[in-house]
């Protein structure tokens, strides 16, 4: 395995985790945020539409034993939520839609119900007489969720892709250096003993280069030394021949 490709593995695989592990922990808590927020939508919702309707009783009051209830417009701010509201257990208003009247029925507070197989999450609370329920459907919270993770993954994900982009060339541009030096070392002829000069190196290379220098003039010095000594032992055994 090259040096290059190890860093890459290293440091890729670091950051992959790290990445992975701060996204993970981001979307859990952006998860319960987001489940308590809407919890607090179906809360604030129901309070909201016991007051409007506390503000004149005696007109809902009249609707107990008329045929069907009234339906109910809700505020801007519970659009898309069931609304039901009840009085000695007759649903007297509701909000448009396919909503279930056993929501009528849920338990005080929050609860999770299956109702005609579809899942719901209510909120019910009674004052002056009343009974307001607000309710989700669990598959469009499900949704929501899912579309609020996908937008706050995706920025993660960039992110993530364009480090690992940026880490492929700032390793091919740290290890520079060292393929300059190999390649001067690989268009050396064998008995090129002279040091190596005039190319830029690092600082992190410069103990490498001189290492290398030195090397190669302690070779130089060993073959010279033995050149002078083959021609010392041709000179004397010739002097004795010619003698």
């Amino acid at each position: 395995m090259t040096l290059r490709l190890r860093l890459l593995l290293m440091i890729g695989i670091s950051m992959i985790l790290l990445w992975g592990a701060v996204a993970l922990w981001m979307l859990h808590g952006l998860d319960k945020e987001m489940q308590r927020t809407l919890d607090q939508r179906l809360a604030m919702s129901a309070h909201m539409v016991a007051g409007l309707m506390s503000q004149n009783p005696a007109a809902w009051d009249g609707r107990t034993g008329k045929a069907g209830p009234s339906t109910l417009s809700m505020p801007m701010e519970a659009k898309g939520l069931a609304c039901q509201v009840s009085m000695r257990g007759e649903v007297i208003a509701r909000t448009p839609g396919a909503t279930p009247e056993s929501l009528a029925t849920a338990a005080l507070g929050f609860s999770d119900r299956e109702i005609k197989g579809e899942h719901w999450r209510s909120y019910t609370l009674e004052t002056n007489g009343l009974r307001v329920t607000t309710a989700d459907r669990l598959t469009e919270r499900d949704t929501l969720l899912r579309n609020v993770t996908v937008a706050a993954a995706t920025p993660f994900v960039a992110a993530l892709i364009g480090s690992l982009l940026v880490l492929w060339f700032g390793v091919g541009s740290g290890l520079l250096p060292l393929e300059r030096l190999r390649q001067v070392l690989a268009s050396r002829t064998p008995d090129a003993l002279t040091p190596i000069q005039n190319i830029p190196v690092s600082r992190d290379l410069l103990p490498l280069v001189n290492t290398l220098n030195h090397l190669l003039a302690r070779m130089s010095e060993t073959i010279s030394r033995e050149r002078r000594f083959t021609s010392d032992a041709a000179h004397e055994l010739r002097t004795p021949l010619t003698a």
